[in-house]
């Protein structure tokens, strides 16, 4: 999977994300806006359709969820 990290392509594997969520320098707003990409991808393939991140409720409770997992 590759996601958008400060303009660049990055490929993430399980692992890392692991890491990303274990590291003690890393803020849990970091990581949350690092994992956006997975997040709207997640949600608009759940739905089947275009996800608007702005005012769209499916994503708020996905990010919600994701926040709390």
């Amino acid at each position: 999977m590759y996601y958008i990290i400060k303009s660049k392509y990055h490929k993430l594997k399980r692992g890392d994300l692991v890491s990303f969520n274990k590291a003690p320098t890393m803020d849990r707003n970091d990581f949350i806006e690092q994992s956006m990409p997975f997040i709207i991808k997640t949600t608009s393939s759940f739905l089947g359709r275009y996800v608007c991140t702005d005012n769209d409720e499916e994503f708020s409770i996905a990010l919600i969820a994701f926040n709390e997992a």
